[in-house]
């Protein structure tokens, strides 16, 4: 009998430690977290899209060209699973920065996490273990 793996959220830089030169071992543990989902089981958010795309266009020397952004967001459209931010959800993201005290956009991705029903939320952005509802914070890299 075939276990149901659980579903997990990545946030931003987990996907983006992949395509770094430095820092060697967290793109080799980010790179395998990544590769060991299977696919249906990870998800990300829109904003996670535009983080993404942002830091592609913004943080990498040579700046990629517009060709090459566009397919490693198609592959992560083809591989994830993407919750939209809609208004319905934005008392929730409140609820969750004030009880937590998260910057802003930590309460989005938090909240999305838990729109999708994810069990896991992977990040290097916030306390390793935490749990917030049915959901644990894990840092893949500690």
């Amino acid at each position: 009998m075939n276990a149901k793996k659980s579903r997990c959220f990545f946030d931003t830089n987990i996907l983006l430690y992949p395509l770094q030169v430095e820092e060697a071992a967290k793109r080799e543990r980010a790179h395998a977290l990544l590769a060991s989902t299977d696919k249906g089981q990870g998800v990300i958010s829109y904003q996670v899209l535009q983080e993404y795309c942002n830091a592609c266009l913004r943080k990498f020397t040579p700046k990629p060209r517009p060709e090459k952004v566009y397919s490693l967001l198609i592959g992560l459209l083809e591989q994830y699973e993407v919750v939209p931010w809609t208004a319905p959800l934005l008392p929730k993201a409140l609820e969750i920065h004030y009880r937590y005290q998260f910057a802003w956009y930590d309460s989005f991705i938090v909240t999305a996490a838990l729109e999708a029903g994810c069990e896991t939320l992977y990040t290097e952005d916030l306390q390793h273990g935490q749990k917030i509802e049915s959901m644990t914070i894990i840092n893949p890299f500690v």
